[in-house]
């Protein structure tokens, strides 16, 4: 019996010795470093504001409304909006005119011609709405359409390009007559949404 216990013994006494003489070989064979400066990010300002105050029109309302050639149609009122970036961040922007006819007798948007230029400068819209200027990017939820009028980009902010001024007209197409149908005694009402996003 007290060889047994003695070869029991034996065997746990060399058990621990590999096994504490493996802990040692191994926190002697192993390193831990650590990274001595954090990783950091710092999230970027995204701040664009859209501004309609100094525009003489806070909409276009056009009563008694006939088909216009486009030499007449830039001569009407014109709603002009101002978008401009406030931070650090470049950002995309797309203008639409979206669709919120309501009324017992809507006039088609087919019918519209719309116009879009930069204060001062380029015209970036100027055709009669249809589908291959049609965007599924609504703002307005219960719009029923929305038209893609312009997209660009701002600079950031203290680099030159960070505000820009849109002239907005809209008027009937030349090309309506008095027996299309809801031409006569019929209503379109849009609006001006301006959609922005981060430009990475």
């Amino acid at each position: 019996m007290k060889k047994k216990y003695t070869i029991t013994l034996a065997l746990i006494v060399c058990l621990i010795t590999i096994s504490v003489g493996f802990s040692i070989s191994y926190a002697l064979w192993v390193l831990q470093l650590e990274q001595e400066i954090p990783n950091t990010f710092t999230s970027s300002c995204f701040n664009v504001t859209i501004n309609d105050t100094a525009s003489a029109q806070k909409q276009i309302t056009l009563s008694n409304a006939i088909p216009l050639t486009e030499t007449d149609g830039i001569k009407g009122p014109t709603y002009s909006v101002t978008v401009t970036n406030n931070c650090q961040l470049a950002a995309k922007y797309d203008v639409n005119l979206e669709t919120v006819s309501t009324g017992a007798k809507i006039m088609p948007d087919t019918y519209i011609h719309a116009y879009l230029k930069k204060s001062g400068g380029e015209v970036l819209f100027n055709k009669k709405l249809d589908s291959t200027s049609e965007t599924s990017e609504k703002i307005i939820s219960t719009a029923s359409k929305a038209y893609k009028l312009a997209s660009g980009t701002l600079g950031p902010l203290g680099g030159g390009s960070n505000t820009i001024t849109f002239e907005f007209k809209l008027w009937m197409d030349q090309s309506i007559t008095a027996n299309m149908s809801n031409a006569t005694d019929s209503t379109y009402a849009g609006k001006i949404t301006v959609h922005t996003a981060p430009n990475n």
